[in-house]
């Protein structure tokens, strides 16, 4: 998640509301692209403490919401929050293109930019609040082996992806998933290099177009400060879109 994603749920939840119309919201304009196909399910990868499936509530969203997030601290806020709700759960469980253990880079700003890559000075110059500092050993799994196993009564899902890089990876794990069940998918993009070894914009979608996914839905994200410049955005992606 974005940290002018964090600042607007914050301040929600403070009771704020910086949009007096939902629907002139860009985020809630990506939520109805989101879920255009009516998911049964919400796979929320990289869920840090939340804030997202919070967020999908409060715009309607009835189904069940399945969150994923390694890191130990973020996980046992996201715990808190999914247990008082019957139809999400929280596990602390990275997803990757293979199963084993990983070491997470824990990042200072309460988790939201942590990730199993190395950050590139890119992000730390723009962001110097969400410096890695500290690390923990954490389970990943392939997505497609998880959905096997836990699998419930869904056949269309939409997939949130927030993992600071390691967004190919999970697209990879989640093999033939990918074209029999997914109707849409929320992905963190980046305009620049900002964690070593990611894949920037154009090339996810040049990835999930060959899918048959094309580009519904942006929202601004992370900036650099000094020149304004766009550094990510979520992308909404959706299956058959002309």
């Amino acid at each position: 998640m974005t940290l002018l994603h964090l600042a607007r749920l914050a301040a929600q939840e403070a009771g704020l509301d910086f949009t007096r119309y939902p629907e002139s919201s860009p985020d809630y304009q990506a939520f109805r692209a989101f879920t255009s196909a009516s998911p049964d399910v919400i796979l929320d990868v990289g869920a840090n403490d939340g804030g997202f499936a919070r967020q999908c509530r409060r715009f309607g969203f009835q189904a069940d919401i399945e969150s994923f997030e390694p890191g130990s601290q973020a996980f046992a806020r996201l715990a808190a929050k999914a247990a008082r709700d019957p139809r999400w759960n929280a596990y602390r469980l990275g997803l990757g293109d293979r199963s084993g253990e990983l070491t997470l880079h824990v990042a200072s700003n309460a988790g939201a930019s942590s990730s199993v890559l190395a950050m590139l000075p890119a992000h730390q110059e723009a962001a110097p609040e969400a410096l890695f500092v500290s690390e923990e050993t954490v389970n990943v799994t392939r997505l497609d082996e998880w959905f096997d196993v836990r699998r419930g009564p869904w056949e269309r899902v939409a997939l949130k992806i927030d993992t600071q890089g390691f967004e190919r990876q999970v697209l990879d794990g989640a093999g033939q998933l990918i074209d029999e069940n997914v109707v849409s998918i929320q992905l963190e993009l980046s305009l620049v290099p900002l964690y070593e070894g990611s894949w920037l914009w154009d090339e996810a979608a040049a990835w999930l177009m060959v899918r048959d996914f094309r580009l519904v839905g942006m929202t601004p994200g992370f900036s650099d400060p000094a020149t304004g410049r766009l550094l990510q955005f979520d992308g909404v992606f959706t299956r058959g879109a002309a």
